[in-house]
């Protein structure tokens, strides 16, 4: 049976679901050592111990799983571990969050599967050298530390059978039906011989990536870091894109903060070009294009549902452009300068919020503002005091993972020469503990953690605690008001 490890006590901190590594022929997870971001990144990787057998390691990470109270995985399979992965989600797609797969073909010719047979039979050592080799075509440098750190031991520790097993797996491995439409990338390099880019998988309702230059070890391309990285943020995509239309009428805290984030602008101000990140369904935008009607504005959001609904919504509105794009991503790339940089409650679910902040200092005209909201880590704590009591143990809330006041002011000393930051609390009372989780799943605003389940009895549970120790389902958001110059 296949065993299974964290490779960092993260899982609070990381309320993602974990990243699921399962390697190729020949190799095991270890190898993703040689990765350059391998242990810079707050990733949660869940590793197998040893080479793999492809056609009983779902099964054992499904116990694994079970054990240990994992939900759901995002499945990480290169080359053999790619079939792997494929086989585990269609035997159990409620515990498939995402699947990401490096370096396969549709099938495997039998004739290479055969030669590989007889390489093994006569030629072992000089065989897995030759393969090896032509694994990392094209990154020298990861080849020499692979034959110093990982090569010996492989060969030292080679197992014919499990190597053979895992050949017979390829025999018979074929591309399914798809199992998850919309959640599965397949990545390939320009350069792999091994999995040639031609052959790339053809899999229904998937996306797919070819890596400029890169070879068969992909794990070592920045480009599937970015994507290992960028999990957490398709759920939240995912999320609020699903509660596009029920947003509006339950957003009441966001609308709120629109205000707040509004009268912090100065009157003096007349922008000409303001850009919005996170618009939404575009309630702040249509307050911002009324405010300066002759200003140019590019409203940008990431949930292709919330924009769909605010090009209706904004119609007529002429000077507004929506633009379907992540904010983080476009501040990075961007040239453009722009005289007002707003956005409300959203900049608390980027990756990297100290990073865009300097990528909004950049991007400020002279004279420029940024002015911003943000929900800050004490939001909902009521909430997160009852779920301790009533689940009996702690459960990390989205709002966990924003960042305080002090890490905020921080970031901005770092990057504008004057800025402020106040803080703010809004309370909200909602008629049951059930109208509130109603709330936040109408708003998307429920992060990556799964939920837990709510069953009657522990609905009447929570209401009873927040009866005893809140009079009544009140709850408070803690807001932060930004407004910020580079000179």
């Amino acid at each position: 049976m296949h065993l299974f490890y964290h490779t960092r006590d993260n899982r609070g901190s990381d309320p993602a679901p974990p990243l699921v590594f399962l390697p190729g022929w020949g190799f095991d997870a270890t190898i993703l050592e040689l990765a350059p971001d391998y242990g810079k990144l707050p990733l949660n990787w869940l590793l197998p111990v040893g080479p793999i057998d492809p056609a009983t390691v779902g099964q054992d990470l499904k116990i694994f799983l079970d054990q240990h109270r994992i939900p759901r995985v995002t499945l990480v399979g290169w080359s053999m571990g790619a079939y792997a992965a494929l086989e585990f989600a269609r035997r159990f797609p409620d515990r498939t969050h995402r699947l990401l797969l490096l370096a396969t073909r549709d099938h495997w010719p039998a004739e290479e599967i055969h030669q590989m047979r007889e390489t093994l039979a006569t030629q072992p050592i000089d065989g897995l050298r030759a393969f090896y080799r032509r694994c990392f075509l094209g990154n020298r440098e990861a080849y020499r530390k692979f034959c110093d750190r990982f090569e010996p031991r492989y060969l030292a520790t080679m197992n014919p059978a499990r190597l053979q097993q895992g050949l017979d797996f390829l025999a018979v491995a074929a591309a399914p039906h798809p199992v998850h439409p919309g959640k599965v990338l397949i990545i390939h390099g320009s350069r792999d011989i091994i999995a040639p880019a031609l052959e790339m998988m053809r899999l229904a309702g998937a996306r797919r990536m070819v890596v400029d230059q890169a070879g068969h070890t992909l794990f070592l391309a920045p480009a599937f870091w970015q994507a290992a990285r960028q999990r957490k943020k398709i759920t939240i995509q995912d999320r609020f894109s699903a509660a596009a239309t029920t947003y509006d009428q339950h957003a009441t805290v966001q609308k709120t903060t629109a205000r707040m984030l509004a009268r912090t602008i100065p009157a003096a101000l007349k922008p000409m070009n303001i850009l919005e990140i996170g618009c939404g369904t575009g309630h702040y935008t249509r307050q911002l294009a009324e405010r300066w009607p002759a200003a140019r504005l590019l409203a940008l959001d990431f949930s292709p549902g919330m924009l769909a609904l605010a090009k209706r919504q904004l119609t007529g509105l002429d000077r507004v452009s929506l633009v379907c794009a992540d904010g983080e991503q476009f501040l990075a790339d961007s040239a453009s300068s722009f005289d007002l940089i707003t956005s409300n409650a959203c900049l608390q679910w980027f990756d990297d919020p100290s990073a865009a902040f300097g990528h909004i200092a950049r991007r400020l005209a002279p004279d420029g503002l940024m002015a911003c909201s943000l929900f800050g880590p004490r939001s909902l704590e009521e909430l997160k005091m009852a779920l301790a009591t009533i689940i009996g143990h702690r459960f990390p809330l989205a709002a966990g993972a924003f960042p305080d006041l002090e890490i905020i002011r921080g970031w901005l000393a770092r990057h504008f020469a004057t800025w402020e930051c106040t803080e703010t609390i809004v309370p909200r009372q909602y008629a049951s503990c059930l109208e509130l989780l109603t709330h936040l799943k109408r708003t998307g605003t429920t992060g990556v953690q799964t939920p837990p389940v709510f069953t009657r009895a522990r609905l009447r549970r929570l209401d009873d605690w927040f009866t005893e120790n809140r009079g009544g389902c009140r709850l408070s958001y803690q807001i932060f008001l930004i407004r910020a110059r580079q000179g």
